[in-house]
């Protein structure tokens, strides 16, 4: 099993491993970081794995400077270019929760992964900016 157990939507679990990294890292105050049991479909238990749980939701992304496609009115069902990010309410933080991109790593915590050989991370490109 990956690093990266799931992070579809509004959960994250990863694995021991990935947790102690991100426990080092510069989260929100109020993460916690919770043990979880993964079962087989059977039940049979697969490993045990931390459940990351922030305490809020940032609202990180700028939409009026970001490009995509509309699920609603107003509503990104994706981004057709990268999204743009304000920088200033990422401040030095290394992993943010937030709305219309569930997880924003910087790039310390990008490098951090890599270099660890955590497996199941994807990553894909913002456009930070001040605006």
């Amino acid at each position: 099993m990956g690093d990266c157990i799931k992070c579809v939507g509004h959960e994250l679990i990863v694995s021991g491993r990935a947790a102690e990294l991100l426990k080092d890292a510069n989260v929100p105050e109020g993460t916690t970081f919770v043990p979880v049991d993964v079962l087989a479909s059977d039940g049979t238990h697969l490993q045990t794995a931390v459940a990351v749980i922030f305490a809020e939701r940032k609202r990180f992304v700028n939409l009026e400077a970001s490009e995509y496609e509309e699920i609603t009115e107003g509503i990104p069902w994706y981004f057709t270019r990268p999204p743009v990010v304000e920088a200033g309410v990422v401040h030095d933080l290394d992993l943010l929760y937030g709305f219309y991109v569930f997880w924003l790593c910087s790039n310390r915590l990008k490098t951090q992964i890599e270099e660890n050989q955590l497996s199941n991370f994807v990553f894909e490109p913002v456009d930070l900016k001040w605006t």
